[in-house]
C-alpha cells in the first residue's frame, strides 16, 4: 500500500531479447533471456509479434520456468509433438494442450547441451554436444556416439589431430547436420583450424576433413580493413572501401577504393599502381553438406565483415 503523493519508483527489463528461437505449433518459442535463462516463452498463436506474460483473453500463461538459473536453456527443438528444452545439464520437454503449456517434464537424460546451437536432428533423434562428447537422444535416455573420437572433445591430441577448442570464445558453435547416411560435425580445434568430422551411419566409420587453415589467411599478401562493400550486378564488379593497402605499406588515403572484378584484379582509387591479383580465400561458416567438389549454382552470397584480415 502507498499513501497519496508518495514517490514510487521501479525498474523493468522490457524488451530483453532471447537468442534462441523456434517455430512450432503455430507459435514462436523463445529462450535465452540473459536475466531469466531458465524460462521458456511463447508468442500468441499465429501472432509472432505478440508476447504477453498472461493472455488476457484465455488466461493462459505464456512463460514457463523449465529448470533453474544455474541450468540454463541452451537449445530449443521440436520432437515428437513436444518442445524440447536442451539445458546445460539436462533435457526437459513441454507439450501444448488446448493452448496451455504443460510441463516441464524432466527426461532421464544425464547430459545437457554444452554450446548453444550445437545440436542437430539425426535419423529419429537429436544429436548434441555435451561437455565430454557427442550424444544421441531419442526421447528418453542419452547414448554417447563419439567414443571412437573421444580425444577430440576431451583435450587430447592424437596423431597430429588437435582437439576441439572448447575454452575459446571464438569457437562457440559446433554445427551438427545429417546428409543422407552421413552426419557432419563442424568444429574449431586449438590451433584455430576448422574441421569437419564425418560419421557414416551405415558403416559406423569416422573421417576427418580440414576446411579452414588460419595460417593461410594470416600469411595473405594483401591485408586491409574493409569498411563497406557493394556489388554492381551490371558490370560484375565488387567495390570495397578500405583503410590499408598492404601489410607493409599504409594507404595514402583513409578510404581507398578497391575495384575487384571476376578475374581477381584490383585497382586503387589512390596512387596509380599496376593492377595485380588479390591473394584471397573465402570460407563458409557451415560446411557444404553435399558433394564439395561438384559445382553448384549459388544465387545469394552474404558477407559479414569486421575490421581485420580479409
Amino acid at each position: 500500500t502507498h499513501v497519496a503523493d508518495e514517490n514510487i519508483s521501479w525498474s523493468t527489463n522490457a524488451g530483453i531479447a532471447g537468442d534462441l528461437l523456434l517455430t512450432a505449433m503455430q507459435c514462436l518459442w523463445m529462450a535465452g533471456d540473459p536475466n531469466n535463462p531458465h524460462l521458456l516463452y511463447r508468442s500468441k498463436t499465429a501472432r509472432p509479434e505478440s508476447w504477453p506474460i498472461i493472455n488476457e483473453t484465455t488466461g493462459n500463461a505464456h512463460s514457463l520456468p523449465i529448470s533453474s538459473p544455474d541450468n540454463p536453456i541452451m537449445g530449443l527443438a521440436e520432437f515428437n509433438g513436444e518442445i524440447v528444452c536442451l539445458c546445460k545439464n539436462s533435457i526437459f520437454t513441454v507439450r501444448m494442450d488446448s493452448g496451455v503449456m504443460r510441463g516441464p517434464i524432466r527426461t532421464p537424460a544425464n547430459r545437457g547441451l554444452f554450446r548453444k546451437g550445437s545440436w542437430g536432428y539425426v535419423d529419429n533423434g537429436i544429436w548434441f554436444l555435451a561437455y565430454d562428447g557427442i550424444y544421441a537422444w531419442n526421447g528418453s535416455t542419452v547414448q554417447k556416439v563419439s567414443f571412437a573420437v573421444d580425444f577430440v572433445f576431451n583435450g587430447q591430441e592424437v596423431n597430429g589431430i588437435k582437439p576441439y577448442d572448447k575454452d575459446s570464445n571464438a569457437s562457440k558453435l559446433v554445427n551438427i547436420q545429417q546428409k543422407g547416411n552421413e552426419v557432419f560435425i563442424n568444429y574449431y580445434d586449438t590451433s584455430g583450424a576448422g574441421n569437419v568430422l564425418r560419421y557414416n551411419l551405415l558403416f559406423d566409420r569416422w573421417s576427418l576433413d580440414q576446411i579452414y587453415d588460419q595460417d593461410s589467411v594470416l600469411n595473405a599478401d594483401k591485408v586491409c580493413n574493409v569498411t563497406g562493400m557493394f556489388m554492381d550486378n551490371t558490370s560484375s564488379e565488387m567495390y570495397a572501401a578500405k583503410s590499408t593497402k598492404t601489410s607493409n605499406s599504409p594507404a595514402t588515403y583513409s578510404s581507398d577504393i578497391i575495384i575487384y572484378d571476376k578475374q581477381g584484379n584490383y585497382q586503387d582509387g589512390g596512387p596509380s599502381t599496376t593492377p595485380q591479383k588479390i591473394k584471397y580465400e573465402a570460407f563458409s561458416k557451415v560446411y557444404d553438406m553435399g558433394a564439395p567438389f561438384i559445382k553448384k549454382n549459388i544465387t545469394d552470397v552474404y558477407l559479414e565483415l569486421t575490421s581485420g584480415l580479409v
